[in-house]
């Protein structure tokens, strides 16, 4: 792959859709769990009866994802962002979180 850009010549984009290509065939590895797993971890280990119901309610998109981060953040002093509930939310798709659906 060049390091050229714009490219020199027609020859450096040849291998361009065979690069991006290769983007989606790559695996999904588990990367470290998220400010979202980390703070459901928190919360299913002190109370193991709410935490699915808990783990329900942060997946649903009927909440939203600044309060979800919010609630998240100040009940389990876990740093968690809007952001990173909507990412957490989208696990299994590409531009997700790399956590476990």
């Amino acid at each position: 792959m060049s390091d050229n850009f714009p490219p020199d010549s027609p020859a450096d984009v040849v291998g361009i859709l065979d690069d991006l290509n290769a983007l989606t065939s790559r695996p999904n590895l588990p990367g470290p769990a998220c400010g979202v797993t980390t703070a459901l971890g928190k919360i299913t280990a002190a109370a193991p009866e709410i935490g699915a119901a808990v783990r329900d309610r942060v997946d649903s998109g009927d909440y939203p994802a600044s309060g979800v981060a919010t609630v998240l953040t100040a009940r389990t002093g876990t740093a968690v962002s809007a952001f990173t509930v909507r990412r957490h939310r989208k696990r299994g798709t590409p531009d997700g979180c790399r956590c476990p659906r």
